[in-house]
């Protein structure tokens, strides 16, 4: 009954040879006597900020919910809330623009419209959803870089999902 499994692996190891894999690690011992390295260690992603605190742009990323926070601008700083109570938008990804997109800010009416057209694969990404769904109450926003930190580097892109109508979330935007 060997037989069997041993020739499998055998067509399966010539198969990935073929592809640039050297050998079928099986976990199995070998006989050269060398220790394969262990995997690196799976990194957790960094946890949500907990809701109630309030955070600057530069650390919102998808899952994150929130409205403005009080006494700020809204682009300054951000409440975090639970998805699961009224909540202003849901953060659905954030966005690196190339380095070369522009040398001299192109405005704000430009970067929104690119934002908005560039936003719609963390939406879908992020919920699961197609974009646009005329018949979703959601839709995506996007805040590009202002004039001051455009000056700085920043092409950073904050990816929003808000509803049509501007009413409260109640919900994780997956969940409309």
């Amino acid at each position: 009954m060997k037989t069997p499994i041993c020739i499998a692996l055998f067509a399966l190891s010539s198969t990935l040879g073929g592809c640039g894999i050297d050998t079928l690690n099986l976990g199995l011992p070998d006989d050269s006597g060398v220790t394969p390295p262990a995997p690196p260690p799976v990194s957790e992603p960094d946890p949500l900020p907990p809701a109630g605190s309030v955070v600057e742009m530069n650390d919102l990323r998808a899952g994150t919910c929130g409205s403005p926070a009080p006494g700020a601008t809204f682009i300054a700083a951000i409440r975090v809330e639970n998805c699961n109570e009224p909540h202003k938008f849901e953060v659905s990804g954030t966005l690196q623009r190339p380095e070369s997109l522009l040398d001299a800010y192109p405005g704000r009416i430009t970067l929104e419209a690119d934002a908005e057209r560039n936003c719609r694969a963390p939406f879908e990404a992020h919920t699961g959803k197609t974009y646009p769904d005329f018949d979703s109450v959601l839709e995506v926003q996007g805040i590009p870089p202002s004039a001051l930190t455009w000056d700085d580097g920043d092409r950073t892109v904050i990816c929003f999902i808000i509803t049509r109508d501007g009413s409260l979330l109640d919900r994780p935007a997956a969940d409309y």
